[in-house]
């Protein structure tokens, strides 16, 4: 029972080094970027939320897509779906609802100045069969330059 001592700093040192291991382990995996997903991947839950909130699904349906866009109760509805939109994204994200019947082909008047890429994704919009009045909801997202 000579080296005692010997025996117990290498205990010590494994310790510590395991100690130390564990440590470096859990300041990586908090450390983790957080990777925000494609803007092409965020428009569907997008519309799949405006689908899913009765309120806005009525205002949609009963969106006039014979009137002028001038009309007053378009573009409140307009407003209410952009203002549900830009809550759930982030400001440096710009964005464009436009409502048009399911047969027509919905775009943008002009493209957007400050915009690289400009993803764009549409869904149609529905509720009962006894009032069926589908609309087309098209969704443009894209970045601030």
């Amino acid at each position: 029972m000579v080296n005692k001592r010997g025996w117990l700093r290498i205990v010590e040192a494994s310790l510590a080094i395991v100690i130390i291991f564990g440590a470096l382990v859990a300041l990586t995996r908090t450390s983790k970027p957080v990777i925000d997903n494609s803007l092409g991947e965020r428009i569907p839950v997008l519309l799949d939320e405006l689908a899913q909130n009765k309120d806005l699904r009525e205002q949609v349906i009963s969106y006039d897509t014979n009137q002028s866009e001038d009309a007053q109760m378009n573009k409140e509805i307009l407003n209410n779906v952009n203002s549900f939109i830009g809550d759930r994204i982030q400001a440096s994200i710009q964005h464009v609802a436009i409502i048009c019947d399911p047969q027509e082909l919905c775009s943008l008047s002009q493209y957007p100045k400050n915009a690289g890429s400009v993803y764009s994704y549409e869904r149609i919009i529905s509720s009962t069969l006894q009032n069926f009045s589908p609309k087309k909801v098209k969704l443009f997202l894209w970045r601030a330059n």
